[in-house]
């Protein structure tokens, strides 16, 4: 069982079985310590809740991080030991944000880059004149250590 499981549970079980309180016509000091511990218990259980998302975050990000750096490029392109990437599959496409500097996954595939070991995160699709492509943000792949061959930025 995992820890949301369990601390869903416990809520549950904690609702159902308090005793239902009888209406006072003033709350008294004892109403009002019930009432902050009610409010602490759920503020916990949210940080726990929270808590869990960010290392279910943290374990997505370790499994997109590639784990060797040995060269990606079959073809000889770049120095041994570093992660790059051919400057002539680089192009800029216009998104809501401006325009952004991508990789094209079938010319990288072409020049020999294993494109099966660049990070998911990266890749998105985009519009262009000749349809839909699959592309791979530069800045998104810099962030993860890779590198444009030399002569581009």
């Amino acid at each position: 069982m995992n820890r949301k499981m369990l601390i869903a549970s416990l809520l549950a079980a904690g609702l159902a079985l308090a005793p239902a309180a009888p209406a006072l016509a003033a709350p008294d000091g004892e109403d009002y310590a019930k009432l902050l511990l009610g409010l602490l218990a759920v503020g916990a259980i949210a940080n726990a809740l929270e808590n869990e998302r960010e290392r279910e975050r943290a374990a997505e990000r370790a499994r997109n991080r590639p784990t060797d750096w040995r060269d990606h490029d079959d073809r000889g392109h770049g120095r041994r030991g570093a992660r790059t990437l051919p400057e002539r599959c680089a192009f800029e496409v216009r998104t809501d944000r401006g325009w952004r500097s991508v990789f094209g996954r079938a010319c990288l595939e072409r020049e020999g880059v294993r494109v099966s070991r660049l990070p998911e995160r990266c890749e998105f699709d985009v519009r262009t004149e000749r349809g839909r492509r699959s592309v791979f943000g530069e800045q998104c792949l810099r962030d993860y250590g890779y590198r444009v061959e030399a002569g581009r930025r």
